[in-house]
């Protein structure tokens, strides 16, 4: 399978081979594209190989598709079997498909939170420590702090476990006790 972009030059070769296995030149082969439902295309997408000048019975063309698609090259030349070569016609070069892939957007987010929490500012209030955003001001993750008997703790902390939801706007007050925000839109993953 051959995959490409839009407009992209690709080269297609093929060899024909006689039935003792020799290599056979001096040859007209003719490839003609074609939708894979086997229509053809408007306008048409054919030509013909040219001949290897390095190696007689190898024969090449050089090709590109207009439109994204899936494609069908045909393959034909007089006396030898037909073969072809599917193709797939891209909108977007790969690169940018594979970074437009879920995979891609997690991996992509992921290193994003990990920035933001290296690049911020942190700090333990009570038994929680809140990690800060390039800002230092907004709050990316909050993780609750326990002791090696597995009690809250804000000294001597031996574990911290991260509160998946948590207030993304909330005000604390003079103590670290957050006040909820108007509307008290406030949830802690207790778990």
């Amino acid at each position: 399978m051959i995959n490409v972009i839009i407009n992209e030059s690709f080269a297609v070769t093929t060899a024909l081979i006689d039935a003792a296995g020799n290599y056979v030149g001096n040859k007209q082969v003719n490839y003609d594209i074609r939708y894979l439902d086997d229509t053809t295309l408007t306008p048409p997408i054919s030509g013909t190989f040219v001949e290897s000048t390095i190696a007689s019975g190898i024969y090449v063309a050089d090709i590109s598709i207009p439109v994204a698609g899936e494609y069908i090259c045909y393959i034909t030349s007089i006396g030898f079997p037909t073969v072809f070569e599917e193709i797939i016609v891209n909108s977007k070069d790969i690169a940018t498909l594979v970074w437009e892939h879920p995979t891609a957007q997690e991996f992509l987010n992921n290193v994003a939170f990990i920035k933001a929490i290296e690049s911020g500012a942190w700090k333990i209030l009570n038994d929680q420590m809140i990690f800060l955003g390039q800002d230092n001001v907004t709050e990316i993750a909050v993780f609750d702090l326990f002791n090696e008997l597995g009690a809250p703790a804000d000294t001597d902390v031996r574990e911290r476990k991260r509160l998946l939801s948590f207030c993304y706007n909330c005000i604390r007050d003079e103590t670290g006790a957050i006040i909820l925000d108007e509307s008290g839109d406030y949830l802690l993953d207790e778990t």
